[in-house]
């Protein structure tokens, strides 16, 4: 299982203009099956330079066109309640979110043409190697007699956090072409009471592919094309695996653009992206 984790988007003028990490700038994420490393904030480098101004001369225009039918039923709860556990989930500015189509609380069903898809939350929750937050992720679908059947469940600890992380399925299990499976992603703020939960909640289904980018296309484009497609996963995770890493300019235009999409308006987490050292194009490879 692979997870990536990715915070303020001030940092990444830290990443690019510092050529070694210090050891005590680097947070780790870690659970029984996986290690990452994650760049951590540091509030001074919040400012950006006048070289990073966005510059919409030339660019590409991005607009997310959800698929007929994904828009008109709620998948489930995109930002967590207003009701806080202990200490671990103190109140905050920002909610626990899932980044996928919505509108307000409700989630919309997000749409993927790939087998192990990486999913994409925001929390808002400070944690660290002092105070782990523990998280916990669950897929689950129907079987032949329509009872929910648990097909994957993983929990794990986060440090580093507020911060938008990323988890991508593991082989062992694919999503089924036009099957629909629900994701539940969950805060467990206290351990002896999971009623205390903060989570979110939705649906995914994997489909074909409409439009299919040319072998020329630059991430940029074959972003631009999933999201007229409607492929809700590819195109954020191409935007944050491999545009940010190399034209961040184009990148923050592009996820400015998204959030911004109609069946999106996720405008508030605009500034909170940006990929660490951990993320790689294997999530994209099915």
């Amino acid at each position: 299982m692979k997870i990536i984790l990715v915070i303020s988007l001030g940092t990444l003028l830290y990443i690019t203009t510092t050529i070694q990490v210090q050891k005590k700038s680097i947070a780790s994420l870690i659970s029984k099956n996986f290690h990452v490393l994650t760049v951590k904030v540091k509030n001074r480098d919040l400012q950006l330079s006048p070289n990073d101004k966005l510059d919409n001369t030339n660019s590409l225009i991005l607009n997310f066109q959800a698929r007929e039918g994904t828009t008109s039923s709620n998948a489930g709860r995109r930002t967590a309640g207003d009701k806080y556990g202990d200490s671990k989930c103190l109140s905050v500015d920002k909610r626990l979110t899932a980044i996928v189509p919505g509108i307000d609380n409700q989630s919309f069903p997000s749409l993927t043409a790939q087998k192990h898809p990486t999913f994409w939350f925001y929390i808002p929750y400070y944690s660290d190697s002092t105070s782990p937050l523990v998280a916990e992720f669950s897929l689950l679908t129907k079987n032949t007699e329509n009872n929910n059947i648990r097909i994957f469940e993983k929990t794990y600890e986060l440090e580093g956090t507020p911060g938008i992380i990323g988890i991508s399925l593991p082989e062992a299990t694919p999503l089924e072409i036009n099957r629909n499976y629900r994701w539940v992603f969950s805060i467990i703020c206290n351990p002896q009471d999971r009623s205390e939960d903060m989570y979110v909640s939705g649906l995914v289904q994997r489909v074909n592919q409409n439009q299919i980018p040319p072998l020329t296309a630059t991430p940029s484009q074959r972003a631009v094309i999933y999201a007229e497609d409607g492929l809700w996963n590819e195109t954020l995770t191409t935007i944050i695996c491999e545009v940010l890493p190399r034209e961040r300019q184009q990148a923050r235009l592009l996820i400015k653009q998204l959030f911004e999409s109609e069946y999106v308006r996720l405008e508030i987490f605009t500034e909170e992206i940006i990929i660490s050292e951990s993320c790689t194009l294997t999530t994209l490879l099915d």
